[in-house]
């Protein structure tokens, strides 16, 4: 809502130059269950067949960058119920198997927009953040260190840090890591 936007009707119509790497960061929350879109852009583009759970964000990130406009309604149209049968990551309670499949495939979708994303800076620059973002604390962190597969988490902590190596939290977990997986082998070795 930080994003500018201009007034028609009840609609606002964003116009901020920075929406793709917003989208990109944060999403815009315009997933297909309460969106109203043009099916011009359906013509254009098509859902991966493969995708279970995140393709409708990808949607819209490749629709935007073909330069379609999006807008919102200040008063809420849609009621969202979460529950344990969602498919998505917006189900309360997952298992950590069904966690770290939804956060390999974002990753892949994230990695599919890299081509297309070329002549954008802001928006290669928000999709390389992203990635190390999700690398590091998604697969990595809430994924593989959760499940205690630690060489697992610390290799997706590397492709995290190699991705967006700008923050310094991911830094000291990665070596706080590495010093307990150290010190466990230590304690656990005869």
């Amino acid at each position: 809502m930080n994003l500018k936007s201009r007034q028609s009707g009840g609609l606002r119509i964003i116009i901020d130059p920075d929406v793709l790497a917003c989208q990109i960061l944060h999403g815009l929350y315009c997933g297909l269950q309460n969106s109203v879109m043009k099916r011009s852009l359906f013509d254009r583009d098509r859902f991966n067949p493969e995708s279970k759970v995140i393709d409708d964000q990808f949607f819209v990130t490749r629709a935007l960058v073909a330069g379609a406009r999006f807008g919102y309604f200040m008063e809420p149209h849609v009621i969202y119920r979460v529950h344990d049968d969602n498919s998505s990551g917006s189900a309360t309670v997952q298992s950590l198997q069904k966690q770290i499949a939804i956060f390999t495939e974002s990753i892949a979708g994230l990695e599919q927009l890299v081509p297309q994303l070329a002549p954008n800076r802001r928006a290669r620059r928000a999709l390389s953040k992203r990635l190390g973002q999700e690398y590091f604390w998604q697969l990595g962190y809430a994924g593989y260190w959760q499940a205690g597969r630690r060489r697992e988490a610390l290799e997706m902590f590397k492709r995290g840090l190699a991705e967006w190596p700008w923050s310094p939290a991911p830094w000291k977990t990665y070596w706080l890591a590495r010093l307990k997986v150290r010190l466990d082998r230590a304690t656990s070795s005869p």
